[in-house]
């Protein structure tokens, strides 16, 4: 008896159909949709055929990809028949390539990645992991996309240009010049609108907070006044900062740290805030209170940072 071919799409919206119809023309038979939302849920306990992952949204993409893969099934790439790819052209894992696009020779496309409909992907490009190329872009060749980022439907870029990693350019623009990391670019040509100050930690990191109040809950813990709260984390870290808060999300809870009640923060924060060339974003000033820089964990009191444009306001001793 022949076995059927079969295939998990994970996600059962509308980029989910188009996938699914990309898998049916490469020759699955039984095509079974999970959706954590609705359907058919995902279980570290379903039989171990092949999986891709259809969700648009690129961070959630990378979380769901890397779940199955450590629970053992097997992600696989699925390319439209009506692709054109090269032969020297790589193709990672988890890739989705749709009808009408042009991979050409000695592209780069890394894992996770989406090539949407009638893309064009010029020679010697380098496509990062968990990126999205939308329709109708053309990318001249040369072009580096990094880690995370959008191009919107019918946007262009010239030869040679950098992206920075978790970057958006928007439909119809024409990029012309490098676009820095965390930037939104829209226009003819393309311009940067918005650094976006939203930063992921993506690998474990330890942070330590010393914290004002008498009672502190996070995590499921409780901190009593100036307790060091050591956070060796196993899941995404995010902080937000703005020009009056800091807010720590933990495992998608958000944990508010006023800057009034927050009594210090260890110096080697700084190192999660680096642009692409390694250089800090985080600047720590010395203010009217004192600065402890050589004390043995490095903490400080009474601080300001300067985050690109944004300056917070100072703590309370």
């Amino acid at each position: 008896m022949v076995q059927t071919k079969s295939i998990y799409i994970y996600g059962s919206g509308g980029h989910g159909k188009v996938v699914g119809e990309i898998a049916r023309l490469n020759g699955y038979e039984n095509i079974i949709f999970l959706d954590d939302k609705k359907g058919l849920k995902f279980s570290k306990n379903l039989a171990k055929f092949d999986i891709i992952i259809a969700v648009g949204d690129n961070k959630i993409r990378a979380k769901l990809q890397e779940k199955v893969l450590n629970l053992g099934f097997n992600v696989v790439s699925l390319i439209h028949p009506k692709a054109v790819i090269s032969k020297s052209a790589v193709i990672n894992q988890g890739v989705v390539v749709m009808a009408g696009a042009i991979i050409n020779p000695d592209a780069i496309i890394e894992d996770g990645v989406i090539i949407n409909s009638a893309a064009v992907i010029e020679h010697e490009c380098v496509i990062k992991k968990f990126a999205h190329i939308s329709p109708n872009s053309a990318l001249a060749g040369g072009v580096t996309v990094g880690e995370f980022c959008h191009l919107g439907l019918g946007s262009s870029v010239i030869q040679n240009i950098k992206i920075g990693k978790n970057s958006v350019v928007g439909a119809g623009a024409v990029v012309i010049n490098n676009i820095p990391s965390n930037s939104v670019a829209v226009g003819v040509p393309a311009k940067v609108i918005k650094n976006l100050k939203l930063k992921s930690l993506l690998d474990k990191e330890s942070i330590f907070i010393y914290y004002e109040s008498w009672e502190f809950d996070c995590c499921g813990k409780y901190f009593s006044v100036r307790d060091k709260i050591d956070w060796s984390v196993d899941l995404d870290i995010e902080l937000r900062i703005d020009k009056f808060n800091i807010e720590l999300y933990y495992d998608g809870h958000c944990r508010a740290i006023s800057p009034y009640s927050l009594v210090g923060i260890v110096k080697s924060i700084n190192k999660l805030y680096k642009d692409d060339n390694g250089n800090r974003l985080v600047k720590c000033c010395i203010n009217t209170n004192r600065f402890e820089e050589n004390y043995k964990d490095y903490r400080f009191f009474g601080y300001i940072v300067e985050i690109e444009n944004f300056t917070l306001k100072e703590c309370r001793e």
